[in-house]
């Protein structure tokens, strides 16, 4: 699945192969037995399985010549960076993924949801919210359909300022603008709840600016807005080229505000962000973090998800080498530190085996 099987031999018979053939006959036999009970219930299941085995077949037949559709994230982001990647190593072991550039994790979770996307990156926190049907995932309801493949790399929680600010932590902050990114996104909640255990609201104690993080960093520069934060993997590639070319500053979290987010969200976890991650850090930067998820739905196969997981996680794969700089965090001894959604089982299987092995 998902990978360009041998071709059988043609008998020219234009009949289907044996076991194909006895497995027609034996749902024959069970829809005429049932279209002539007296059960609308039972004539119901089979119609469902019916129905659902048919678009499963279609499926996996759809991704045998067209692989995998990978939802990853905007252009010249990371996830797309990752995507991209991933996509050359899944190629090595003649397995197919579509790469597609999206708006990012609550979009890609979207096309997950509709049949568009088979694969998906998104972090932790959105992957809960759309499992359980909550925040910006209110109105779909939840998504219990969602499945974890495995856990990929941390990405952290970056506040910055300018470096000749008067902003020496976060509480500092209070009555100034603050970049957060899109209104209604899983990413801004998270921001909002970091600003609310250090004891700043939204409206009260700061103002906010939608302007996502890449045009928030020439914002900041100019003074548009006086902090920008997000949640990213390190180094995250727009800060680390801002940092090069500007005098700014990323901002440490409260050890007690750290305690208190990770005791309250079971997603978070407290992290640092390693001195010399960027230029000109020269401390280690506390904050948290969650972990990027890389998720798919019940819909996929056992076997496929088997591949899948071989592919990102097995020994010598280097998604650095392919191009994304967070690849070489991706390691099978992480590989489930972080899931908030339930894991396929095809994936359970996959990571167990490779458990065993050596990580990398």
């Amino acid at each position: 699945a998902g990978f360009k099987a041998a071709e059988a031999p043609s008998l020219d018979t234009g009949a289907p192969p044996p076991v194909t053939r006895q497995l027609l006959d034996t749902l024959d036999q069970i829809t005429h037995s049932v279209a002539y009970s007296a059960s609308s219930t039972a004539q119901h299941v089979v119609q469902q399985e019916l129905e659902r085995s048919v678009a499963r077949i279609n499926g996996r037949l759809s991704r045998l010549q067209q692989g995998y559709p990978l939802a990853g994230g905007p252009d010249r982001g990371e996830y797309l960076a990752f995507a991209r990647a991933l996509t050359d190593v899944a190629r090595t072991q003649q397995i197919r993924v579509s790469p597609l550039i999206t708006g990012g994790g609550a979009e890609n979770i979207a096309l997950l949801r509709s049949g568009d996307a088979v694969v998906g990156l998104a972090q932790a926190d959105t992957a809960r919210l759309a499992y359980d049907g909550k925040g910006p995932f209110a109105a779909q309801g939840p998504f219990t359909g969602l499945r974890a493949l495995g856990s990929l790399y941390p990405e952290l929680v970056h506040i910055v300022v300018r470096d000749d600010a008067s902003i020496r932590g976060v509480r500092d902050l209070k009555g100034k603008t603050i970049a957060l990114g899109p209104e209604g996104s899983a990413v801004r909640a998270t921001l909002e709840a970091v600003l609310a255990a250090h004891g700043l609201q939204s409206g009260r104690d700061y103002a906010v600016a939608n302007t996502p993080f890449a045009a928030s960093l020439p914002a900041l520069n100019s003074g548009a807005v006086d902090a920008a934060a997000q949640v990213i993997g390190v180094p995250a590639t727009p800060l680390r080229d801002a940092l090069t070319q500007a005098r700014l500053k990323l901002l440490p979290l409260d050890p007690a505000a750290i305690k208190a987010l990770t005791a309250s969200d079971s997603s978070l976890m407290p992290l640092d962000i390693a001195a010399g991650t960027y230029p000109n850090q020269t401390e280690p930067i506390p904050t948290v973090g969650m972990a990027a998820l890389l998720l798919t739905t019940a819909d996929l196969t056992r076997d496929e998800a088997l591949v899948i997981v071989r592919a990102v996680y097995l020994t010598g794969q280097d998604l650095l080498a392919a191009g994304s700089t967070q690849g070489a965090q991706v390691s099978i001894a992480n590989a489930r530190r972080g899931v908030t959604v339930p894991l396929h089982d095809g994936a359970q299987e996959g990571l167990a085996a490779l458990e065993h092995g050596k990580p990398r």
